[in-house]
């Protein structure tokens, strides 16, 4: 699965259908499976068979498909995190602090209030 094929690109201007997907159906939905993971095999070189168990299994895991004439050309993985105290959350959001577990990408970083001005 990690030499997934892309899905067809339809630019045949009809209309686009985005749907929450449900994982235990999409595990029974080979075809589909192969090229939703496709599409995330494509846009980042670091996919892993590990990221297939997360996409299925992973807690707090939703997907959203975007399609157009039945072809997936889109695929929106998100993940819950949180669960922490108001204090700790604010503290977070003025980068005070990195909570053990939350996934942050290396170049991101909240902005100070003074830099929304």
């Amino acid at each position: 699965m990690l030499k997934a094929p892309l899905p067809s690109a339809q630019t045949d201007g009809s209309v686009v259908a985005t749907k929450v997907i449900d994982r235990a159906w999409l595990a029974q939905q080979d075809a589909l499976l192969e090229k939703l993971f496709g599409l995330l095999v494509q846009s980042h070189y670091r996919t892993s068979p590990n990221d297939l168990r997360q996409l299925l299994d992973g807690p707090g895991t939703q997907l959203r498909l975007i399609a157009q004439a039945g072809e997936p050309q889109a695929v929106l993985v998100t993940r819950e995190e949180g669960g922490f105290e108001a204090a700790l959350a604010e503290q977070v959001a003025r980068g005070e602090r990195r909570p053990r577990g939350i996934c942050w990408h290396s170049r991101w970083r909240p902005m100070r209030e003074a830099e929304m001005h």
